[in-house]
């Protein structure tokens, strides 16, 4: 069977991690499909072309440009003829020629808080807004819609009317696996100051929900309550924007880089290893998918500071140390918390380990549960229940006995 894969606009962060993770799966799944993968010119896709893999690489702007054209795709699914078509971008392709699903892994499109909206600026609440329109309406036209976690599942039926029938999970898994791994990048951490014990890291481009301005809050309440021992690093470029260069500078101002550092951004084939050098991560997001930052943290042996939401809990469960993410003094209490606790960082790694048990993704595994479900809608087969998958019951059981924070 010929397997179109849709990608192009996965150019950076979680969405290229995913990409990234299923196709390098599938490049060494044998040849039982012919794989096309559209997708954006990027040195990492092209590099995972094999056999059974044909990559077909394209410059293509994001945003709005890209949910209202989609215009050369037309004629390349036209010469490759696929039986099944994968969006895996958020967005449904308008006249798709064969069975289509699509990978729903934007969490704005379902977003209700109004204080996570209220954090964008008007132009990007308005872009977000009209996105998040035409986003519904795209996936409302294939034949089934994958997310990554429970929350997500019960979201998109219970916002926009989707049938349980149509719905699949498409967990996430670490970064940076494919196939090799760099040195530990401890060179990085020699840029700074040699005097911090306790190093928490936050790998994230700037975005807004990301909520990387807290930090500045946290770490005047660190130099503030003399914790210049606990050291803060972030992953901020200056191509981030506009808002992101503000951050950077920002570090400076009143001696903040006593303990917040900006490492810059970190190679795909060394995120694996700048948790595992790392004591913490944290992550004081507002909104999330399914943050592949958590399964990196588990798998890196090291706790988790994130924010107490939905999301986050259906993650990491008990594995976390949960905060309110528009306090900079609860964050900082939390780090100090844990760094003199080395009894509370080995139960939060035990438990990690345990969840990391508890749901087993590796991308193989991924990939082949993904390959088997596509298969099964070409031959219009009946899709599992998802309501039995053993991720929905859990999520349930969880929800019954905590009581959380929604977004």
């Amino acid at each position: 069977m010929k397997i179109a894969l849709y990608c192009r606009e996965l150019r950076f962060s979680g969405g290229r991690s995913v990409a990234l993770g299923i196709i390098d799966a599938l490049s060494h799944m044998g040849m039982k499909h012919q794989y096309i993968v559209f997708t954006p010119d990027d040195p990492l896709y092209s590099a995972l072309e094999a056999n059974n893999v044909k990559i077909l690489p394209s410059q293509m702007r994001g945003g709005l440009f890209h949910m209202l054209a989609h215009s050369s795709l037309h004629k390349e699914l036209a010469e490759e003829q696929p039986e099944i078509l994968f969006m895996m971008g958020n967005l449904g392709y308008r006249n798709s020629p064969c069975k289509q699903a699509v990978l729903v892994h934007n969490s704005w499109i379902l977003c209700q808080d109004p204080r996570v909206w209220a954090t964008l600026p008007v132009q990007e609440r308005i872009y977000y807004r009209l996105r998040r329109a035409l986003q519904a309406k795209s996936i409302k036209r294939c034949d089934m819609i994958f997310t990554q976690t429970p929350v997500m599942v019960n979201s998109l039926h219970n916002q926009l009317c989707i049938p349980y029938s149509r719905l699949g999970l498409l967990p996430n898994s670490t970064t940076g696996t494919l196939r090799e791994r760099a040195p530990v990048p401890t060179e990085l951490f020699k840029k700074t100051s040699n005097e911090h014990t306790f190093k928490a890291i936050t790998i994230s481009r700037y975005f807004q929900h990301k909520n990387l301005d807290v930090l500045l809050t946290v770490a005047d309440e660190l130099i503030k309550k003399n914790r210049t021992d606990i050291g803060l690093y972030t992953t901020v470029v200056t191509s981030h924007g506009d808002q992101a260069k503000r951050f950077i500078s920002n570090i400076r101002y009143y001696k903040r880089d006593q303990v917040l550092h900006n490492l810059g951004e970190i190679p795909v084939n060394k995120v694996p290893n700048i948790y595992s050098s790392s004591d913490a991560m944290l992550l004081p997001t507002l909104l999330e998918s399914f943050s592949g930052c958590y399964t990196d943290a588990m798998s890196g042996g090291i706790p988790v500071i994130t924010s107490d939401r939905d999301f986050a809990r259906v993650v990491c469960g008990d594995a976390a140390c949960y905060i309110n993410p528009f306090s900079g003094i609860e964050i900082a209490d939390q780090l100090i918390r844990l760094a003199d606790n080395n009894d509370l960082r080995a139960e939060l790694v035990q438990q990690g380990r345990e969840q990391q048990r508890l749901f087993s993704f590796s991308w193989d595994a991924i990939a082949i549960k993904l390959m088997s479900q596509l298969e099964s809608l070409a031959g219009n087969c009946t899709q599992p229940d998802i309501l039995e998958h053993p991720w929905m019951k859990w999520w349930q059981n969880y929800q019954s006995e905590h009581e959380l924070p929604t977004t």
